[in-house]
């Protein structure tokens, strides 16, 4: 049999579901925090290959230097129709980056490259005239509705840009919706300590209904 509850012991379980509830709050607003404070570099370009979908990956320098790691890859369709690619960048400083816009040979036509908060405002835009070829590019060149690129023919090419901005961006420097972060983090606390109480007063309820001590004759 269950044991009764006394008033200590009552209160001791509503402090730890008011703590429990704390503590899930903190952990899920502090995650909302971080993805609300991201940015996001987005890319719009059409695409000519052999390939159905190609692959864009974007490499960003963190400190420590290029590499698989610390790079973010996106589909995009080869049918030459503008497409918006969104990469996520990383929470801290960024030091530089390297766009590899396509992982075959193809003809690329880049319209516009911008830094955009999580809220879908911009943070600056990168002249694309700034987009530097590193290797297995065959040509670059301006026109009217921004840089055309002609990838190389050759087997597996390595195409990448090294993107030209005032560095370091400062992925964690995107303006914060304060209050919207308060008022979710207060109707979380008030969701959480509900639903956790709910169980815990049921089954206190029960205890006391079928385990109080037998009252004298």
């Amino acid at each position: 049999m269950l044991p009764q509850l006394n008033k200590a012991q009552f209160k001791g379980k509503i402090f730890m579901v008011l703590l429990f509830a704390l503590f899930c709050t903190i952990v899920v607003s502090y995650a909302r925090y971080r993805e609300a404070g991201r940015s996001y570099l987005y890319l719009t370009m059409g695409v000519q290959s052999e390939n159905e979908v190609v692959m864009a990956q974007l490499f960003y320098n963190i400190g420590r230097g290029y590499n698989q790691i610390d790079s973010v890859i996106e589909p995009v369709y080869s049918d030459n129709t503008v497409q918006k690619v969104s990469f996520r960048l990383p929470f801290s400083k960024i030091d530089s980056l390297r766009l590899d816009p396509i992982n075959e040979a193809g003809i690329i036509q880049v319209e516009g490259l911008e830094f955009i908060g999580y809220h879908g405002q911009s943070l600056g835009a990168v002249d694309l005239a700034g987009l530097t070829p590193i290797r297995d590019i065959d040509s670059i060149s301006n026109n009217q509705k921004g840089l055309l690129i002609t990838a190389t023919s050759k087997a597996n090419p390595d195409v990448s840009l090294l993107v030209d901005y005032p560095f370091p961006f400062d992925g964690t420097a995107t303006q914060l919706d304060w209050t919207a972060i308060i008022i979710f983090s207060l109707q979380l606390f008030v969701i959480l300590t509900i639903g956790f109480s709910i169980p815990f007063l049921i089954t206190s309820r029960y205890q006391k209904e079928e385990y109080l001590p037998p009252q004298p004759e």
